[in-house]
């Protein structure tokens, strides 16, 4: 059994390999090495399993939206790798401008613009956690087993991180989660939400892996696109 499923995360990765290069892309050093333990690429995959609204991409499933959407062909001449997707349908991907710029973006699914708001993807991986600290409410249970699911998830996947973004991601989750006051929006009601940090605390700790100037570009919806 051990052998069986050493096997799988093999081919996952062989796959997803596959799938980026010929999307134009290596697979970053930390993504593959998801890939390869099995914490990524499948839809119950532990890496990430603390940030809101983030959901892996199968293989089957990133091939399909570069093949019906996100390819160069009908998007300008940018081009993807997408490796999962909100809720609403909303790609987070491997981004290269036609202009060469690069870095990972989250993909609106129904907006004609997006940002690219990463240089790389452990600094994705860390903004993203890092804001989804300031309120976990999207977890079950009791401040112990969100505190416990959180330090579960970071244990399978923080050892690929660089040095620096696993300890930004570790120090936060050793403190006991609290009652915190969090708003949607800049006029919305506070209301009190389960959290590792204080929304302030939390982007600001998010804002430096973030690129100071997002890059913004145009995307062509998919239902813009003819089949």
């Amino acid at each position: 059994m051990g052998r069986r499923s050493q096997e799988v995360r093999m081919d996952l990765l062989s796959t997803f390999t596959d799938i980026a290069r010929q999307a134009g892309f290596e697979l970053p050093p930390e993504l593959a090495a998801w890939y390869r333990s099995g914490v990524a690429g499948t839809p119950d995959g532990a890496a990430m399993a603390a940030v809101y609204d983030f959901e892996w991409l199968d293989p089957e499933d990133s091939q399909r939206d570069i093949d019906e959407w996100l390819n160069p062909a009908a998007q300008n001449g940018n081009r993807y790798f997408p490796f999962a997707q909100s809720g609403a349908g909303d790609a987070y991907c491997l981004v290269r401008l036609a202009d060469g710029r690069e870095g990972v973006a989250c993909v609106w699914h129904d907006d004609d613009e997006s940002r690219l708001d990463h240089a790389s993807f452990a600094d994705f991986v860390a903004a993203s956690h890092l804001s989804s600290y300031a309120d976990l409410s999207h977890l079950d249970g009791d401040a112990d087993d969100l505190a416990a699911a959180v330090r579960a998830s970071l244990n399978s996947s923080t050892a690929a991180l660089p040095a620096p973004h696993a300890e930004a991601l570790l120090a936060p989750a050793r403190q006991a989660v609290t009652q915190q006051p969090y708003k949607t929006g800049p006029k919305a009601r506070p209301t009190l939400v389960p959290a590792l940090l204080p929304q302030d605390d939390a982007e600001a700790r998010a804002a430096r892996f973030r690129v100071p100037e997002p890059v913004v570009f145009g995307v062509v919806a998919q239902w813009e696109i003819e089949s």
